[in-house]
């Protein structure tokens, strides 16, 4: 009579299909029947499931459900006396004789018994010891495991070889998959040019070989509109330099396998190179050109400034169509000058041309923050991004554990791949889940810079009232120097500290009513009741600034004749503020009473 009837079931799938087809109910099936004829309590709410696992090479023992079994017997949770139901041996293991033995013995010695429900043999190793029949019979169905699995294996790994092997004679392509500027035909056998998007690369090759870097090109597309490939909503600066760094814009095709590494699934370069796999977009020597160009780039020297010349990159936008503000460089004074400009208008797709002369909206902005105060302007900033932050974190959680899902999916496959051969319907499971993953990286990506952006936001609240202040009167002071490097160096810093507390610059052109070029908005980061408006007269030259809080104006700078950088007064920020006031108290006409 048997103490203890629990029993519990074990199901391994070779392959996803199988679990929509009849794999899994014959096995559950077969389970719930022996548990009925013998009187045992089949404990389906702790059943384990495997799917796609691989036993051949144990990943089902280490990180699948059976992994999970054997760690609840080791805790006591599944105990001594109970019944592990499995259809056959080789779904516990198809590793060698010797590792499949092992493990059976493993669970055998924890005094629970196994039942093959394929041959209703039971193996139960009362005292810790398997009898010579039973432990002869387990040894040789394991070893025709391993051998069906080490032949499928090898046959696996000689097909793949074969089809890179025709692919490299040009005979056919291997998979789908292919770069976002290509497609395959509906015959597999070559793959087609979008040119659109491979001029879209051209352009990429150019301006890397004109000294752009990755996050310039990526902002340069952004701003002008530019789509991007797939899915994603607008140019990286990382996927920039995958496609800078991809030598399929060339024709090559390097192909890869999936190994375990310490524990961990990594891409591997498996044969050589294909050459003209892909059709060629670019020469071999523009892309040497462009590599060289990165390898040596370094910070720029001489006229180093103007790699670095628009102080609100990323911060100034049109007012009327919400496009970013590009800068335009027309050459030096007085026949030339450097404007920024809605970057629709400037490709004449859906917004008038309107031009905010870049030295004078410069001195308007940076005179109008003289005068803010970050720490009494954002007391509630910092508990407000640490909440942001919180949530943000919560969502690269989800996110990165969702990646590992299906990174440990595609590991499957690409085994299931190894074990079985070539399949159509593998390969295209394969793609579709690469093409997720991409996705998923993306999108983690996206979130891990939004936390950055957050912990910036924490830091510039503590530090962004001196530190600003400090940058601002560095550079007005150095723009008087004219060294450069010195420029470029204090202009970077000015622009990450603004970036910290600034949403967006708003650049609104006037109807032309009111005696005004416009009005420059700025608003700030976590702050919606708080914003800085600058009426800009015509002409450029002269503004009033304004402290618009809830909607309502309280007059705080005046700004008369602009230059930059603001003539001899760079000795303090405090003291450009009151030589402001002073030149205002004494231009303003007294009102009659």
């Amino acid at each position: 009579m048997i103490k203890n009837n629990k029993a519990y079931s074990y199901l391994r799938f070779s392959t996803p299909d199988q679990i929509k087809g009849d794999s899994f109910r014959r096995q559950s099936e077969m389970s719930r029947r022996y548990a009925d004829e013998h009187g045992l309590d089949l404990d389906e709410a702790l059943s384990f499931h495997d799917l796609g696992v691989s036993a051949f090479r144990g990943d089902n023992a280490q990180a699948g459900a059976l992994g999970a079994f054997l760690e609840a017997v080791d805790r006591g949770i599944v105990k001594p006396g109970s019944t592990l139901l499995v259809e056959s041996l080789d779904r516990l293991s198809r590793q060698s004789p010797y590792l499949a033995f092992r493990q059976l013995d493993s669970i055998l010695r924890c005094g629970v018994r196994v039942v093959t429900l394929q041959d209703g043999k039971v193996y139960d190793a009362e005292k810790g010891e398997l009898g010579f029949t039973d432990l002869m019979m387990s040894l040789l169905v394991m070893q025709r495991a391993h051998e069906e699995s080490l032949t499928k294996s090898k046959r696996g790994a000689e097909a793949w070889k074969a089809k890179r092997d025709k692919a490299a004679e040009g005979m056919r392509k291997l998979t789908a998959l292919c770069p976002g500027w290509l497609t395959l035909d509906k015959e597999g056998q070559r793959f087609v040019v979008d040119e659109d998007k491979a001029a879209v690369v051209r352009r990429m090759f150019e301006m890397s070989m004109d000294g752009l870097g990755d996050r310039t090109i990526a902002r340069t597309l952004n701003e002008e509109g530019v789509p991007s490939f797939g899915k994603s909503s607008g140019w990286r600066y990382d996927y920039v330099r995958r496609i800078l760094e991809n030598e399929a814009v060339i024709g090559v095709y390097q192909p890869h396998v999936r190994k375990r590494v310490d524990g961990k699934e990594v891409r591997v370069p498996v044969g050589d190179p294909i050459q003209d796999y892909f059709p060629a977009i670019v020469s071999q020597e523009v892309f040497l050109k462009a590599k060289r160009r990165r390898v040596s780039r370094a910070l720029p020297r001489g006229r180093a400034a103007e790699k670095f010349s628009n102080l609100f990159t990323g911060l100034a936008y049109c007012g009327d169509c919400g496009s970013p503000l590009h800068f335009e460089n027309k050459g030096r004074p007085p026949k030339g000058y450097t404007y920024l400009v809605c970057s629709k208008a400037r490709m004449h797709i859906g917004c008038h041309r309107h031009t905010w002369r870049y030295p004078e909206a410069q001195t308007h902005i940076l005179m109008n923050f003289t005068e803010l105060d970050f720490r009494t302007m954002f007391p509630n900033l910092y508990q407000q991004s640490q909440a942001a932050a919180n949530e943000v974190e919560g969502q690269i959680l989800i996110k990165e554990e969702e990646l590992a899902k299906l990174e440990q999916g595609l590991e499957k496959l690409a085994d299931l791949l190894l074990e079985r051969g070539s399949s159509p319907t593998l390969i295209g499971r394969l793609d579709t889940m690469e093409q997720q993953k991409a996705a998923l990286q993306e999108e983690l990506d996206d979130l891990r810079g939004k936390l950055d952006r957050e912990l910036d936001r924490q830091t510039a609240v503590q530090t962004g009232h001196d530190e600003i202040g400090e940058a601002l009167t560095k550079y007005i002071a150095i723009e008087r120097k004219g060294d450069p490097e010195a420029i470029l160096s204090a202009r970077r810093r000015l622009h990450q500290l603004l970036k910290r507390v600034v949403d967006k610059i708003t650049f609104t052109p006037s109807t032309g009513e009111d005696g005004l070029h416009g009005i420059i908005e700025i608003s700030f980061q976590g702050v919606a009741e708080y914003t800085r408006r600058i009426k800009v007269a015509k002409g450029q030259q002269d503004s009033q600034g304004y402290k618009v809080v809830q909607g309502q104006e309280q007059h705080a700078v005046t700004v008369l004749e602009a230059t930059w950088p603001p003539v001899s007064r760079i000795e303090s920020t405090s003291f450009i503020v009151d030589q402001i006031r002073r030149d205002l108290m004494r231009q303003t006409p007294k009102q009659d009473k």
